[in-house]
């Protein structure tokens, strides 16, 4: 139901199902990643880099959750954490191309110039 309502652009909507998801399965490691997929495209970077944690707790270097966490503390400025999150990604075959590409230097100055 999260993508379906993420497809919809009804992201509050995703949360309250994510919610709901995550009371009968609070480490449900997918989910968490998910939810923090919403959260980063809400642009709610601080719940986004919560919700990464959590699933990377439940399954240690889960591609979904490295990447969402890249995104989320890149835009909070944590640039160290967020290049660790995408070279940590990057060990997946699904992701490596993408986490590469926000780790060349031109395009993660673009991604981070709000940041001093």
């Amino acid at each position: 139901m999260i993508d379906i309502e993420v497809n919809r652009d009804n992201l509050d909507q995703a949360i309250i199902y994510g919610n709901k998801a995550l009371l009968s399965s609070p480490d449900a490691y997918t989910i968490l990643a998910r939810m923090s997929a919403v959260y980063n495209e809400k642009g709610v970077f601080d719940k986004a880099r919560d919700n990464a944690k959590l699933s990377l707790k439940s399954k240690k270097n889960y591609a979904p959750a490295l990447f969402e966490l890249g995104i989320a503390e890149m835009n909070l400025c944590n640039k160290v954490a967020a290049k660790d999150a995408f070279n940590k990604c990057k060990r997946n075959r699904n992701y490596r191309r993408t986490a590469s590409d926000y780790l060349k230097q031109e395009n993660f100055d673009y991604y981070t110039k709000h940041c001093n």
